[in-house]
């Protein structure tokens, strides 16, 4: 497998084919898209032509990637200032806020970092920190370039809130707007994309003065003004809070030493789930100490062991989440979780603007169930459906279920690959055989993620209606109510970046699509059926061999084109 400046040198390669292509497009555009045709199977032809297959494969793939990378990068969804009488809102700008990011991101891309240097050649865990660094560091260049060029305007006759940006383009008429608050400062360790979960935060800060925080339909925009105390007096007209003007939410920087264990938390939740970083490591450690490769790859397994024994503690650290303070919602779910027979089940609370609900925990004694902010405010037999729901994941242990099922997969594929490597002296020989096994392990990871984790699901739903004191009806009309909710929020949010389609998209989760594409995804690559389906099965079957009715289904809806 290439490795070191190998491997650096096809990231150059593929990012050189990128602007090759870049440029024939704009100088010659009818063109264009043949000549990136012959630049690829060039590529292609000289890769294999001096490299074995699977490291032809490996080059391949880094260079496709790094020129993925680039064209999104490049694309600018910045657009002309909008018509009408606009005022601009000057934004408190310095680098020390800008600077912290990309130390955040540093800190928790170390351990990766010092693997890829000094870690042993060839690795394949190499090849997963290149791709790991490549994604982050886009998302981090798009970040650098949002900040330097981000712009808010203001209408009062149009009574809208215009945000551009080199990757952001948004207007949001001011009726919508829900909620408006003023933060001491930026709250990194609820901003940064790596140290959270959910991403309906859209993070525009400048500096770390008071940030100017606007709650919209499905998405929360963070800003720093120069004047926050006048332009939140502005917008506050727009709402109908109450909150009183000179209230300041007080927000620690994230290197206080009250901060220290919520930081600490992250870090560790940033370094051992979103990334790879403590694996890194302990594999290295283990290197040093020369090793076997039986004995890291147990070691892995345990460390994993213990991060899903912890994972009810890193990921509430990870989502903020509070102690549930609805009393009314906190009754519901003792009754739910009482009538389930499953004890010491907490539940919290975390800041979202998605409808969204998980049970987290890999056993029922170490368990919670989180609830978005959002998810609080409907109705509260919607509140109990979703309850219940989680309850049936926490009791049937889905959570472990999941990560064991997906270990089973993984470690299937690598004997398979074990069994080739020491049968198949001469890969180079069957070229389009191996060629067709890779691609059968990515569609069919999808495909037995995607049974697995509906299976559950399809489970919970109707396993959840009988601890409801309305039953399978009132299961059903929670996961409707949920859907009508979550496409009104999409709906918006794709009318806030493009104004012309806001009357023209319709967004209904709840009606059967008439693309057999489309049901074929829905069925097969999806984590949850569609939920059109779930509504009707609730409503019609009632629990009486739901399961076979699924499978079937998703046979059914994955070959009809009617």
């Amino acid at each position: 497998m290439p490795m070191g400046t190998n491997l650096f040198l096809f990231v150059i390669l593929g990012l050189g084919l990128y602007f090759l292509s870049a440029l024939a497009a704009k100088l010659i555009p009818a063109v264009d898209f043949w000549i990136d045709i012959v630049l690829w199977v060039g590529a292609a032809a000289y890769i294999f032509s001096h490299q074995s297959f699977m490291d032809g494969i490996v080059s391949i793939a880094t260079m496709f990637y790094c020129y993925w990378t680039a064209m999104d990068l490049t694309v600018s969804d910045r657009a002309e200032k909008p018509s009408g009488d606009w005022q601009e809102i000057e934004l408190a700008k310095n680098n020390t806020r800008l600077l912290s990011d990309i130390t955040l991101t540093a800190i928790v891309f170390a351990g990766a970092v010092i693997f890829f240097i000094f870690g042993p050649d060839p690795s394949p865990l190499k090849y997963v920190i290149l791709f790991g660094m490549i994604s982050g560091g886009g998302a981090l260049v798009k970040r650098i370039l949002n900040v330097f060029s981000v712009t808010v305007l203001y209408s009062a006759s149009l009574n809208k809130l215009h945000i551009s940006s080199r990757y952001e383009n948004r207007t949001y008429p001011l009726s919508d707007l829900k909620d408006i608050q003023l933060e001491s400062t930026a709250d990194l360790l609820k901003l940064h994309p790596l140290l959270t979960m959910y991403s309906s935060r859209l993070d525009l800060t400048t500096s770390f003065q008071q940030v100017i925080k606007l709650s919209l339909p499905g998405e929360t925009l963070f800003l720093t003004v120069k004047e926050p105390q006048r332009w939140k007096a502005i917008l506050q007209e727009y709402t109908d809070s109450e909150n009183n003007e000179d209230t300041v939410i007080s927000v620690l920087p994230f290197y206080h030493r009250k901060n220290v264990k919520r930081l600490l938390g992250k870090l560790y939740f940033a370094a051992s789930v979103k990334g790879i970083s403590a694996y890194a490591l302990l594999v290295l450690a283990l290197y040093a100490l020369h090793a076997s490769p039986w004995i890291m790859g147990g070691a892995v397994v345990l460390y994993w062991v213990f991060n899903m024994y912890l994972s009810d503690r890193v990921l509430r650290a990870a989502m903020d989440a509070k102690p549930c303070h609805h009393p009314h919602v906190q009754a519901a779910a003792d009754k739910i979780f009482r009538k389930a027979g499953i004890a010491h089940v907490r539940l919290y609370e975390t800041e979202s603007d998605d409808y969204n609900g998980m049970a987290v925990g890999m056993n029922v004694g170490r368990s919670m169930v989180i609830l978005t902010s959002a998810t609080l405010t409907l109705p509260h037999h919607v509140i109990e459906g979703i309850l219940a729901h989680e309850a049936i994941h926490i009791k049937k242990r889905d959570v472990l279920s999941s990560q064991l099922l997906r270990f089973l997969y993984l470690g299937a594929m690598v004997g398979i690959i074990l069994l080739f490597e020491h049968h198949i002296t001469h890969p180079e020989t069957h070229k389009i055989v191996l060629w067709v096994f890779i691609m059968a392990i990515i569609i069919l990871y999808q495909l037995y993620q995607s049974f697995c984790s509906q299976w559950m699901e399809v489970r919970a739903d109707n396993l959840g209606a009988s601890l409801l004191e309305g039953g399978y009806k009132q299961m059903a009309e929670a996961l409707r109510i949920l859907a009508v909710r979550q496409d009104e929020d999409t709906q918006k949010r794709s009318a806030y970046s493009s104004e012309e389609v806001e009357d023209k998209l319709t967004i209904d989760s709840l009606t059967r699509d008439k693309s057999w594409f489309f049901r074929l995804i829905d069925f097969q690559f999806s984590p949850h059926p569609p939920m059109y389906w779930r509504v009707s099965t609730l409503l019609s079957n009632k629990g009486h061999g739901v399961l076979k009715r699924w499978l079937r289904d998703r046979l059914k809806e994955s070959i009809s084109l009617k």
